[in-house]
């Protein structure tokens, strides 16, 4: 299915309003790792009333996200968390006097 398909065809932007709504979409994808327009003096930054009207970034963030990379995350994190743990055991056991608690 074309992700552009449920835009109205007879759908009309000023030349303002489509600056905005492209400034909009390339401060979120700055935001998405860790820039802003902002930083950059020379570029316009959208209208204030367009950042609203697209809705809270926050609950956006928290809802758009890729649970395949989520799990992929976590399986490389639980890997690495069980060496760790192996090679800590494993100075422990060598250690005379077992210094380190269990």
């Amino acid at each position: 299915m074309n992700y552009y398909a449920h835009i109205q065809s007879d759908l009309r932007l000023s030349d303002d309003e489509k600056k905005n709504v492209a400034l909009f979409w390339i401060e979120e994808l700055m935001r998405s790792r860790g820039r802003s327009l902002r930083q950059l003096p020379e570029m316009p930054f959208p209208d204030d009333r367009y950042i609203s009207q697209f809705g809270n970034r926050l609950i956006y963030d928290e809802t758009h996200y890729n649970p395949e990379e989520l799990e992929c995350e976590y399986a490389r994190l639980f890997v690495l968390d069980r060496r760790a743990y192996a090679i800590k055991r494993k100075i422990v056991e060598t250690v005379p006097g077992n210094a380190f608690p269990r």
